[in-house]
């Protein structure tokens, strides 16, 4: 599951990529890059929070890929929101965070 998440963040990215160089955008297509970017973020900060606070090696390492990933995808998502005018958010909102970090560290301490 942990690889599902980046590839279809990565798969819609590709996605609003090749409609950004041919069409005008869609309502649904801007409020998915939208709700990815928010996703993302939060993403980011909870694998930093992970990465803070965890004991084991293994999660710290898996809070660096996510970060490493995530950072990657949401600098890509900015180059073609860019190109289409769309206006991302620098902050996780209320509905990306599913949560807010703290939530997330209490999933991830449990494994």
């Amino acid at each position: 599951m942990h690889k599902f998440l980046p590839v279809c963040l990565a798969t819609g990215v590709l996605g609003l990529s090749a409609l950004s160089a041919s069409a005008a955008l869609s309502s649904a297509d801007r409020e998915f890059a939208m709700k990815a970017a928010s996703g993302s973020l939060a993403e980011v900060q909870a694998a930093q929070l992970a990465e803070q606070r965890a004991t084991s090696p293994q999660i710290k390492q898996f809070a660096q890929r996510m970060i490493t990933d995530h950072t990657a995808a949401n600098t890509e998502l900015q180059q073609i929101a860019k190109q289409a005018d769309i206006s991302l958010p620098a902050q996780p909102t209320r509905q990306g965070r599913g949560g807010g970090a703290e939530a997330a560290w209490g999933h991830w301490h449990s494994i």
